[in-house]
C-alpha cells in the first residue's frame, strides 16, 4: 500500500462525526472508488457504535472495511473543530485520519490501526503530524504501512526478565489495544523499568511465555473482555480496563510494584473457552454480578450437548417403538427401543449436573467443577431426597399427575441457583484457608478448598433446596393451569417472538433454555420447545426470502450474497444469521422477523405440535409429533407453520425497505 497526495483533505469544512464521513464518502465517490456513498458512511458508522474511535490529543482514527474498494486508503482531515466525537481526554476533534480497506485486506487494516495507534499515543508523533505539510504527512504514514519487519523483530526478542509483564485487549481488538500498550511501554521507559506487552487484538502479538511471567516483577492485564487466565494461575496482579491505562499508565505500574492499592485478584487455572464463553476464573466477589450472565451461558453451553443427545436418542426409541403408541411401555417395549431410551436417559440425566458445574467454574474456575457437580446431582435428585426425610410431604395443591412418586426435583432453578450459592461459599472458605501456615498452602487447591468448600455448600445447599423443589412444583402447577385452560398456543407464541428479539442474545437464550427445561419436566413441555425452534428458524428464512425480491432497489450485494447464506442458516436453526441485516436494516427487519415469529409460535401451539429435539433444525424434523395428529401430518404442518411465519415477515421486511428506500 501507498499513501498519495489525494488522500489527503487538508482544511476540512465538517462540522460533525457524521459530516466527516459523509465528505471521506463524497470524495472517494468523486474519485471513482465507490458506487455507492451511503454504504460507505453506513460502514463508518457501524464501527463507531463498537465503540468511538476517538483518541487523545485531538485525534480520531475512524475506519470501514468496504467490498467496492481494491487497494486500502488512508484520508487525512485537518483543522476541525468537532465536539461530538467521544474521545478519551473528552476533548475535541482537530485531526482525523481514516483508514478504509477492502475486504480481503484486514492484516493492512489491523497492521496500520495498531502501529498508528500506538504512535498516537505518543504526544510527540501527534503534535508532529499535526505541524506537517501535506508531502511530510504522507511520507510520515508511508512510514507505517511496512510493518512486517517490525512485527517480526518483536515477536522474536529473545526471553528475558522483566520489571513488568501486560496483556492489553479491547472488545474490538483494534485501537485502545495497542493504545493501552503504548501507553505502558512509555510510561515503563520513564520510570526505568523493563516491560513486555502481549496484544490481544483481532490477532496476538508479543506472546508472553511462563517464564517471563512467572519472573515478573509485576503483572498488569489491561483488559475489557475475558482471556484465557491459565498462565496466571495463583499470580497476585492489576487488572483493569484499558482506558485507565491509556489515561495514566505510570500510577498503575507504580501501583503494581508497590503492592498497594490493588484490586487482589487470585486466579486459578481454567479452561472453559466454549463458544467464545470463557470464565477468567477468579476466585473472589469481584463484579460478581457483571459475571454470573456469562457464567450461565458457559454452563449451558455445556450443557446443550447433553439435552441434544439425550433428547434425539429418547424420540428414537419412541420412533422406534411406534407400534406400541399408547401402550404404557411406550418407548421402551422393545429391546433395540429400551436401548437408545435408556441411553437417552443417561445422557438428560446430566442436564443439571452440567449446568451447574460449568456454570461455577464460569465463575470461579476449576474449583467450581467438584462442588458444582455435586449441587447439580442434588438439584436433579427427586424429592423424596429431601421432603420425605423430614416428612414433609407432598402439597395437597400439586397436580395429581406431578405427584407419583414425588419425583419432582428442583431442576434448572436449582442448578443455577445452587451453582451461585456454592460459588459465594467457595469464595469464602478459600479466603479463610488463604491465612493457613504458608507449609499447607500447597495442599490448599488439590485437598483443602475441594474438601470443606464442597461439604459447606452441599450441607447448605441440602436445606435451601427444599423450597426450591416447591417452587418447581408451583411451576409445573401453572403450566397444569395453562394446559387445562387450553392456552398453551399463548406461551408458545411468547416464546416463539422473544427469539426473534435479540437473535443470540438474552432473552432469545431466555427463550431457549425455558424450552429445553420444559422438555425434561413436563408432558407438554415438547410443545414449548417446538415453538422455539420455529420463532428461530423463521428470522434468518424470512431474511433469505426477502432478499428474492426488488434485488436492484432495495438490497446490494452484500446482502443478495448474505440471503444465500440465510436459508443455510435458517434451516439449521440458527438464529444469528439474522443479526448482520438486524443491524443494518433495524427498522425494516425487526417488525417483520418478530411478528413473523409470533405467527409460527401461535400455529405451533394451536397445532400442539412437540418437539423433544433441542436443535437441529429440519435434521430432527422427523422426531416431530403432535397431540391431535398423526407424526408425518406433524411434520406437514411444522413445515407450514414455519414457513407462513416466514413469509409472513419477507412481505413486512420488503414493504418497510422499500418505505426506507423512499
Amino acid at each position: 500500500m501507498e499513501i498519495t497526495n489525494k488522500n489527503l483533505i487538508i482544511n476540512s469544512k465538517s462540522k460533525s462525526k457524521l459530516e466527516v464521513f459523509e465528505e471521506i464518502s463524497e470524495l472517494l465517490f468523486k474519485e471513482k472508488l465507490i458506487q455507492k456513498k451511503s454504504l460507505m458512511t453506513k460502514g463508518f458508522i457501524k464501527r463507531e457504535k463498537e465503540g468511538s474511535t476517538g483518541m487523545e490529543n485531538g485525534f480520531a482514527i475512524p475506519h470501514s472495511i468496504n467490498s467496492e474498494i481494491k487497494e486500502p486508503i488512508v484520508l487525512v482531515l485537518k483543522n476541525l473543530n468537532i465536539k461530538d466525537w467521544e474521545t478519551l481526554d473528552k476533548k475535541e476533534v482537530d485531526t482525523v485520519i481514516a483508514i478504509v480497506v477492502p475486504k480481503n485486506g484486514r492484516n493492512d487494516h489491523l497492521e496500520i490501526l495498531s502501529k498508528l495507534s500506538g504512535k498516537l499515543a505518543n504526544d510527540k508523533f501527534s503534535k508532529k503530524i499535526k505541524s506537517l505539510s501535506s508531502i511530510e504527512i504522507e511520507k510520515e504514514l508511508n512510514n507505517l504501512v511496512d510493518l512486517k519487519n517490525d512485527i517480526a523483530k518483536k515477536n522474536n526478542e529473545s526471553s528475558s526478565k522483566y520489571d513488568i509483564v501486560a496483556v492489553t485487549s479491547c472488545p474490538t481488538g483494534i485501537a485502545h489495544t495497542y493504545m493501552a500498550a503504548e501507553k505502558l511501554k512509555d510510561a515503563a521507559k520513564e520510570l526505568k523499568l523493563t516491560i513486555k506487552v502481549e496484544t490481544q487484538g483481532q490477532t496476538f502479538q508479543n506472546i508472553l511465555t511462563q517464564k517471563e511471567i512467572d519472573d515478573a516483577k509485576g503483572i498488569i492485564l489491561a483488559i475489557d473482555k475475558g482471556i484465557e487466565m491459565d498462565r496466571f494461575s495463583e499470580k497476585d496482579l492489576l487488572k483493569i480496563g484499558t482506558k485507565k491505562v491509556i489515561s495514566n499508565a505510570k500510577l498503575h505500574i507504580n501501583e503494581t510494584l508497590e503492592k498497594k492499592n490493588l484490586d487482589k485478584i487470585r486466579v486459578v487455572a481454567t479452561n472453559n473457552t466454549l463458544n467464545g464463553v470463557s470464565g477468567d476464573g477468579e476466585l473472589t466477589l469481584h463484579n460478581f454480578k457483571k459475571r454470573s450472565w456469562k457464567a450461565v451461558m458457559n454452563g449451558v453451553s455445556y450443557m446443550l450437548p447433553f439435552v441434544i443427545f439425550g433428547g434425539i436418542f429418547i424420540a428414537l426409541s419412541f420412533l422406534i417403538d411406534i407400534k406400541n403408541a399408547g401402550e404404557s411401555s411406550f418407548g421402551s417395549t422393545t429391546k433395540v427401543a429400551s436401548f437408545f431410551n435408556s441411553i437417552g436417559g443417561v445422557s438428560m440425566g446430566m442436564m443439571i449436573p452440567i449446568l451447574a458445574a460449568y456454570t461455577m467454574s464460569g465463575m470461579i474456575g476449576r474449583p467450581g467443577l467438584l462442588p458444582g457437580f455435586i449441587i447439580g446431582m442434588l438439584a436433579a435428585g427427586s424429592g423424596p431426597i429431601f421432603t420425605d426425610i423430614f416428612d414433609i410431604g407432598v402439597p395437597g395443591w400439586v397436580p395429581s399427575e406431578f405427584s407419583g412418586d414425588s419425583s419432582v426435583s428442583s431442576g434448572f432453578i436449582g442448578g443455577v441457583f445452587g451453582a451461585f450459592l456454592a460459588t459465594v461459599i467457595v469464595i469464602g472458605v478459600s479466603t479463610l484457608l488463604d491465612y493457613l501456615p504458608e507449609s499447607l498452602r500447597g495442599i490448599k487447591q488439590i485437598l483443602l478448598l475441594p474438601l470443606f468448600g464442597t461439604a459447606l455448600a452441599s450441607i447448605v445447599f441440602w436445606f435451601i433446596n427444599i423450597p426450591l423443589i416447591y417452587l418447581s412444583w408451583g411451576l409445573l402447577y401453572v403450566l397444569n393451569l395453562i394446559n387445562k385452560a387450553g392456552l398453551q398456543w399463548l406461551l408458545a407464541m411468547i416464546l416463539a417472538g422473544m427469539m426473534a428479539i435479540d437473535m443470540g442474545g438474552p432473552i432469545n437464550k431466555t427463550a431457549y433454555v425455558f424450552g429445553t427445561v420444559m422438555m425434561s419436566i413436563s408432558g407438554d413441555g415438547q410443545i414449548y420447545m417446538a415453538a422455539v425452534m420455529a420463532g428461530g428458524m423463521v428470522p434468518p428464512l424470512s431474511i433469505a426470502i426477502a432478499t428474492l425480491f426488488y434485488r436492484d432497489k432495495i438490497w446490494d450485494g452484500q446482502d443478495i450474497d448474505a440471503g444465500y447464506t440465510n436459508w443455510v442458516m435458517g434451516a439449521s436453526f440458527i438464529t444469528e444469521g439474522a443479526i448482520p441485516f438486524a443491524s443494518k436494516y433495524p427498522k425494516s427487519i425487526m417488525p417483520g422477523i418478530i411478528f413473523g415469529s409470533l405467527i409460527s409460535g401461535l400455529l405451533v401451539g394451536l397445532l400442539k405440535i412437540q418437539l423433544l429435539a433441542p436443535h437441529g433444525g429440519i435434521f430432527v424434523f422427523a422426531l416431530l409429533n403432535s397431540m391431535i395428529m398423526p407424526i408425518w401430518a406433524s411434520i406437514v404442518t411444522y413445515i407450514i407453520s414455519i414457513g407462513i411465519g416466514s413469509i409472513i415477515a419477507a412481505v413486512i421486511i420488503v414493504f418497510l425497505r422499500k418505505r426506507e428506500i423512499k
